[in-house]
């Protein structure tokens, strides 16, 4: 049995795997492990005996730990190095569930979206109506980019901690030169800062993994996304393309809007799409009109908003919600109907229930509203891939 190295992670780690392949292939087996589901074919897991023959793990952090590290010789070397991402040129990045494939591809041209103009496509707003809004109005919805780049060093340094290799300061200059793809992917060259530095700390244990210093890594490559003009202004990026965002902006909707008909048709809306997921509503009334700020798993995000009629005679709205325990203060939570509302302050990891008077008759209609003044963000606490903004876990929301 070959020595074998085990590499772990998302498709970062994979680039790893194969580069550390390509230096020690044929005298070592080098094995990758996704972390998750990567939206291509997997490559075979490790064997019990390539796990027994293993001479070093590289793991990514940022990831769920590896699982089969117990099955590994007793002191095998580990190296860690953190994910190489970005949210700091593409703050509005999301999740697109628009993003169909036409088989055989795995996914879809545009998996990566944007949530401002998912907002608008989910409002059911013409094209034109969408990229008017897009670029002729972003002082609606600008973020302070300060902040953004605050948060985004405290990322950065809480993976750092937990590495053994160290790429903060290779993140922190994003603004002279393009250094990213899109939020999730870098481009070549910082892929071989981190194969350099992954040389230095792997070479004491497989001392042939010094050749990672002169990979070049230029074959691989990801989808492009151009940045927003507004958020490259703010920066004071000099080498975005304002037309290249408008080409990509006007595609990435027209796709999205027809694919989301197609969802409509055939009963597979996304989960961002307005009509796919409904709290956990119960009792002599109905929800009408579009959801907002809600999850498939519960979360509210931060802020929970839609419009329901009374089936019969309502007197009371009750609300159950659970707030993480890994949020780190208090916080305040809002339950709003109509002109009234009710407060509770909660604590991390506690449950609780917000009750409003309902006096709705038989056909009338009333808006809810329930709002946390703390939201979660694992993925900018460098905790999680999850980067969504997170406030309290919906349990149920019962009229009565």
């Amino acid at each position: 049995m070959k020595p074998t190295v085990v590499v772990y992670g998302n498709c970062q780690a994979r680039v790893v795997a194969i580069e550390i392949a390509d230096a020690l292939e044929p005298g070592y087996a080098v094995r990758f492990q996704e972390s998750h589901r990567l939206n291509r074919p997997s490559p075979p897991v490790p064997s019990d005996a390539e796990l027994a023959a293993c001479v070093l793990l590289v793991e990514q952090v940022g990831e769920q730990p590896y699982a089969r590290a117990g099955d590994l010789p007793l002191g095998c070397p580990v190296v860690r190095f953190p994910s190489l991402d970005t949210n700091l040129l593409w703050p509005f990045s999301a999740v697109n569930p628009f993003d169909l494939p036409d088989p055989p591809a795995i996914e879809g041209p545009y998996p990566y979206g944007d949530r401002i103009l998912q907002r608008c496509i989910e409002r059911g707003w013409s094209p034109e109506r969408i990229l008017a809004y897009y670029f002729e109005r972003y002082d609606e919805f600008r973020l302070d980019m300060s902040r953004v780049a605050v948060l985004e060093r405290a990322r950065r340094d809480a993976r750092d901690r937990r590495s053994d290799v160290k790429m903060a300061d290779a993140l922190e200059d994003q603004i002279s030169a393009p250094t990213f793809y899109n939020k999730n992917h870098p481009r070549p060259e910082l892929i071989r800062i981190l194969l350099a530095r992954l040389a230095t700390a792997c070479e004491p244990h497989v001392p042939a993994l010094a050749a990672l210093r002169d990979a070049r890594a230029e074959a691989w490559s990801w989808p492009e996304v151009p940045i927003h003009p507004g958020v490259a202004a703010d920066l004071g990026l000099t080498w975005s393309d304002p037309a290249a965002a408008l080409a990509y902006a006007r595609d990435f909707v027209a796709s999205a809007i027809a694919n989301r008909a197609r969802q409509h048709a055939d009963g597979t809306a996304g989960f961002a799409d307005e009509h796919a997921f409904r709290p956990p509503f119960s009792g002599p009334a109905r929800i009408v009109g579009p959801v907002v700020g809600i999850y498939p798993d519960g979360f509210a995000a931060p802020a929970l908003r839609f419009e329901f009629e009374a089936l019969e005679p309502l007197e009371e709205i009750a609300v159950d919600a659970y707030y993480p325990p890994q949020h780190r203060a208090a916080a305040a939570v809002v339950c709003t109907l109509g002109a009234s509302n009710a407060e509770v302050m909660v604590e991390p990891g506690s449950p609780f229930t917000l009750s409003l008077p309902a006096p709705i008759a038989p056909g009338e209609r009333a808006r809810f509203a329930l709002s946390c003044s703390q939201t979660l963000n694992l993925f900018e606490r460098g905790e999680d891939q999850d980067d969504r903004d997170l406030g309290v876990l919906v349990l149920e929301i019962r009229c009565r």
